[in-house]
């Protein structure tokens, strides 16, 4: 399993090389093959489970999930409407 993990890291059109993307220690390089094997067990997991094909979502999947600003906008009013603070937005004039 670690060295499909490592594989899987190595491999960046994958989209699994986040947890090793800079080169650390031994103790850290065996944590981030364990964190990919995780991953891609995971993966297999909800393939079989589900009777699916994989999909692959990109080497940027990441990147396109957190900076998208609408889903941050709606996840903070949701905030602050567990708050308890009513929340309305205007757009600001250029």
């Amino acid at each position: 399993m670690r060295s499909t993990a490592r594989g899987g890291a190595d491999s960046r059109r994958l989209g699994l090389d986040a947890p090793v993307l800079a080169p650390r220690p031994t103790h850290r390089q065996e944590k981030a093959a364990l964190a990919v094997g995780h991953s891609i067990l995971v993966i297999a997991w909800h393939l079989l489970h589900n009777n699916a094909t994989y999909t692959d979502l990109g080497a940027d999947w990441f990147i396109r999930r957190t900076d998208n600003n609408t889903r941050r906008r709606d996840r903070l009013i949701t905030e602050l409407q567990g708050m308890g603070y009513r929340v309305s937005l205007e757009k600001a004039a250029s």
